[in-house]
């Protein structure tokens, strides 16, 4: 954690630098130091606090989590002291049952004479209160330090240990070394001036800190880093601190300076859209803008924009996209059109594919996604402009052969097969070919013609066989002539069509998930029926499994069984090794746990190989990165466990192929289909 927050300070301070914030003749320790040095830190800033109580900055360093953002808002810090118990004291999860040392430190900091009174009820004496008061009310009665825990027990007037018992005594508490504890709290409570005064202390410093404390140096050392981050948050554009994260927290770190010298597994590292997706949807929940990738302005990652307050995807994570393309387009900008970019970088189909879809383009193609990609499979797929003979093959293919010219087609397809039986000037005629022939054509021209079943045979010159099948063609030849535009029209749009279902098939969500595993617009089951589907929000639901019921087995075991859930989302990412999918909600990234011998039934490729021995896909794996998916089960803190009894009305998984605008499920899957090999 430590080391992430390093990279992000690193990286921001860089990425101010390229943009001219900071001077680029400095070095990065001469910045650090006139920056970001506690000792040139104004700590009186008020601005600096507010931030850290609202838990408005990313990735606030340790006061990020739920636990983390909850002390800070409650807390309310305003100095590096205040700062260092909160790091300490939102760590301390306090005995079940009693009220938790944060909670109790905000109490009391409230009104400490809330404190006075509890020493009362202990029947304290002003003596002892005033042994104590110095560990206490600096820290509102919650003296949560290792520090200050070893004071206490050093104190003279307290326990007098020595110091080598005194830092046992944090060893044992700090480690929570239960077979220990007896004795520590024996020694500690017996050698107090009375049991009563130290069974005190113990229950509200040494019983505390058993959950996991801090020490000064350690939380104060945090405490200036959170600072840290809050100053480059605050004192320059915000979006310059978010992009460090999100490059961080995306994995992209280590692909920041990477040189063309540098080793191809560097270069080339497999982009993980687990990591990506998770980051964004982060930065969404902190309403950070993050925009799809701009052909003229992104780089290799995500790239800060100040003027738009807003970050751009990188082209480094558009699928197909390699870094050899990747530094041509950043040395030829900039472009001002496709035809621009097409003229200036050398790009395969599957490419401009994927640029598109990500919204590369869109920058400079107003906005319109779906006329750039038009546009682009218009001038791909191969579009005629004349329709002759020369063409009967595709027009047979195409299915555009009215049923009246039928036999044209039959003529042409016999004319291809003559030439399968061609030997010197003649074709040698089998029964299949003598039947078609006397059919339709007279007799007269085949020589040494045989009629004997199979075995039937005829020798047809191959001039005499062109003339006559040109004579014949001719009809059809006309008919192309006089219908031109509309034959024109339909094959156009026909290679159209076929191109687009190849390459750009659904919507522009689709299109985003598939070039870069996310959602820029609305995710695709955003409309999904969640209520008809008995559909979750994963982050709405407890992080424990609820019970439903419970029973004894006749062996006397006690049998507990779960309410399940469903939760609906697309997979972004799988992890074979862990059995664990990544799966992209509309509320945000969810992380599946699948039982490691269900993992391999779903994620397997089906296929079935015929007589040949060849092998045909059936169907592809259920956790193919953009499958969309109902999962039932139930969630555990931070994870979902696929699960379903017997009696379950819902499938474990199932999987959505076709979705209607209005969220219905027009078409899906809840079994794998099965093969005979």
């Amino acid at each position: 954690m430590v080391t992430e927050v390093c990279d992000k300070i690193t990286i921001c301070i860089e990425q101010l630098i390229k943009y001219g914030y900071l001077n680029k003749n400095k070095s990065l320790r001469e910045i650090y130091n006139e920056v970001l040095n506690p000792e040139n830190i104004d700590l009186n800033e008020e601005k600096i606090w507010n931030k850290i109580a609202d838990g408005s900055i990313m990735d606030l360093f340790q006061f990020s989590t739920d636990v983390g953002l909850s002390a800070a808002k409650v807390i309310k810090p305003k100095s590096p002291n205040e700062l260092v118990s909160a790091n300490a004291l939102m760590r301390l999860a306090g005995e079940k049952g009693k009220e938790r040392p944060l909670d109790r430190y905000c109490r009391l900091k409230n009104d400490m004479n809330q404190w006075y009174n509890e020493l009362k009820e202990w029947n304290l004496t002003d003596e002892e209160i005033k042994i104590i008061e110095p560990y206490y009310l600096p820290n509102y009665g919650v003296p949560a330090l290792q520090e200050d825990l070893m004071e206490v027990c050093m104190d003279k007037n307290i326990s007098h240990f020595t110091l080598t018992e005194g830092n046992m005594a944090r060893k044992v508490v700090a480690k929570k070394i239960i077979k220990k504890v007896p004795k520590l709290k024996e020694k500690f409570v017996s050698q107090c001036p009375n049991r009563n005064f130290g069974e005190y202390i113990w229950e509200t410093v040494m019983l505390p800190q058993m959950s996991y404390s801090f020490s000064r140096p350690h939380s104060l050392a945090y405490s200036f880093i959170a600072i840290q981050t809050v100053l480059l948050a605050t004192h320059f554009p915000e979006v310059f601190w978010n992009c460090a994260c999100l490059i961080v927290n995306a994995g992209g770190a280590e692909l920041l300076n990477v040189s063309d010298e540098e080793s191809e597994d560097k270069k080339n590292k497999t982009v993980n859209y687990g990591k990506i997706s998770t980051a964004i949807a982060n930065c969404k929940q902190h309403n950070i803008i993050v925009k799809p990738p701009n052909i003229n302005t992104s780089e290799l990652i995500f790239s800060p924009s100040a003027e738009t307050n807003s970050i751009f995807y990188g082209i480094k994570g558009l699928n197909r996209i390699g870094d050899q393309l990747i530094y041509e387009i950043i040395k030829n900008r900039p472009y001002t059109s496709i035809d621009d970019f097409l003229s200036k970088v050398k790009v395969n189909v599957v490419q401009m594919i994927s640029l598109i879809k990500s919204g590369a383009f869109d920058c400079i193609c107003d906005n319109n996604r779906e006329k750039a990609m038009d546009d682009y499979i218009n001038s791909i797929c191969g579009k005629k402009s004349v329709i002759n003979l020369r063409n009967m093959n595709m027009l047979i293919e195409m299915n555009l052969i009215p049923k009246e010219y039928d036999f044209y087609r039959k003529l042409f397809n016999y004319n291809n097969y003559l030439k399968t039986l061609s030997k010197g000037n003649n074709f040698i005629l089998n029964k299949r070919a003598i039947d078609f022939y006397l059919a339709n054509f007279d007799e007269e021209f085949l020589v040494d013609l045989v009629l004997s079943g199979e075995n039937s045979s005829a020798a047809l010159d191959k001039k005499t066989w062109k003339k006559i099948y040109d004579k014949k063609m001719l009809a059809f030849k006309n008919y192309l002539k006089e219908n031109q535009d509309e034959i024109l029209a339909a094959v156009n749009t026909k290679l159209y069509n076929s191109y687009h279902d190849k390459y750009a098939k659904g919507n522009i969500s689709k299109w985003e998930m598939d070039s870069v595993g996310f959602y820029f617009h609305p995710h695709e089951l955003q409309n999904l029926q969640n209520d008809r589907y008995n559909v979750s929000n994963f982050f709405n639901l407890p992080e424990q499994p609820e019970v439903d019921f419970k029973w004894t087995t006749k062996n006397g075991k006690e049998i507990t069984t779960y309410k399940l859930r469903r939760i609906a989302g697309t997979i972004i990412d799988k992890n074979k090794d862990k059995s664990t999918i990544t799966v992209l909600t509309v509320d945000g990234v969810v992380k599946v746990k699948i039982w490691k011998n269900q993992f391999p039934i779903w994620d397997r490729r089906i296929i079935s190989i015929d007589q040949k021995g060849n092998k045909h896909v059936l169907e592809e794996s259920w956790f193919t990165r953009g499958n969309k998916i109902i999962i039932t089960g139930i969630r555990r803190e931070d994870v979902f466990v696929p699960k379903v009894y017997k009696k379950t009305l819902y499938p474990l998984f199932q999987r959505i192929d076709k979705l209607s605008d209005d969220g219905e499920i027009l078409e899906s899957a809840v079994e794998r289909i099965e093969s005979e090999i």
